[in-house]
């Protein structure tokens, strides 16, 4: 008998988007699957009723859809850990209420997961639509990280977005679930797991679609900012495992990150391309220097 899996959508603000989501649920080859549609919007907003409203079309989906409606918005990790905790599934996958999921990704993660059992998450490739692009702009998401690649994750900084995962729900609630932080939900998840000495793993396929704004491709709120230091500082509990060299670089990633996203605020601006700076030995080093005449031509002095 196939396993029960729990697909739990965090739904905030995207009422037009989650049809889309849904509809993706609903084309799984994959059949034992339950929904569960944590409405993060407040009771009385438009965008409650509609996710409530959107909902009543899908009563043929085989285990139907569960609404938690939450009293007030808690925020994503929070919403997630909401449709954790109350999720029935042997696995639990996660998907954004305006992003997708192609027919056989359950289906084929689910499978890599019965085949190898000291594997806690199961990722897969994915690909970017920027949905007001007049250009038809597609990025593709292919990492492929494997085993307890906690060095590499440190390099890189990122493997893949919830969207892209299946998990096994013991082992998400060994660690707690999501930790309640106000961006990099998705990368402090899997940090976790690899120093907790799980393995990760991918299937190299396409199966999952994440829609953006290419407007809005650099979000500069101070949420962003603050979720982006906090994991940089969860990061440097394991530098002791990396060389010098690649602190540096590592480093130097995380000061630029933070330089753009304080591109309005000439302080925290400035502190940050000193970071940059500081780790100019690098190889990103002539990056520094192209932000530096970029917004010196643009009137933004930094040094």
């Amino acid at each position: 008998m196939e396993k029960l899996v729990s697909i739990v959508i965090p739904t905030y603000g995207r009422s037009k988007t989650i049809q889309r989501a849904l509809d993706s649920v609903k084309g799984q080859t994959y059949t034992n699957i339950e929904v569960i549609v944590v409405n993060d919007n407040a009771p009385t907003t438009e965008n409650a009723e509609i996710v409530k409203e959107t909902i009543k079309n899908y009563g043929d989906v085989k285990n139907g859809i569960r609404l938690i409606n939450n009293p007030q918005n808690v925020g994503g990790a929070e919403a997630r850990n909401i449709g954790l905790r109350n999720s029935n599934g042997t696995y639990v996958a996660f998907l954004d209420d305006d992003d997708e999921i192609l027919p056989n990704k359950i289906e084929q993660q689910v499978k890599f997961l019965e085949e190898n059992h000291n594997v806690s998450l199961v990722y897969c490739y994915s690909k970017t639509v920027f949905d007001d692009s007049n250009n038809n702009d597609v990025v593709y998401d292919k990492n492929n990280y494997r085993g307890n690649c906690l060095r590499e994750f440190l390099l890189d900084g990122t493997i893949a977005a919830t969207t892209q995962w299946l998990c096994r729900k013991d082992s998400l609630n060994s660690i707690g679930g999501f930790d309640n932080v106000p961006s990099k939900q998705d990368s402090t998840l899997i940090l976790k797991l690899l120093e907790a000495g799980m393995n990760i793993d991918v299937v190299p396929e396409v199966l999952s679609i994440y829609h953006v704004q290419s407007s809005n491709s650099i979000s500069t709120s101070e949420k962003s900012k603050l979720g982006l230091a906090l994991f940089r500082d969860r990061c440097r509990k394991h530098y002791n495992i990396l060389t010098e060299k690649e602190v540096r670089n590592v480093e130097y990633k995380f000061a630029e990150q933070l330089y753009l996203k304080n591109y309005n605020d000439k302080k925290k601006r400035t502190e940050n391309f000193q970071e940059m700076k500081k780790n100019r030995y690098c190889y990103a080093y002539y990056r520094a220097l192209y932000y530096y005449l970029f917004f010196l031509k643009h009137g933004r002095k930094d040094a």
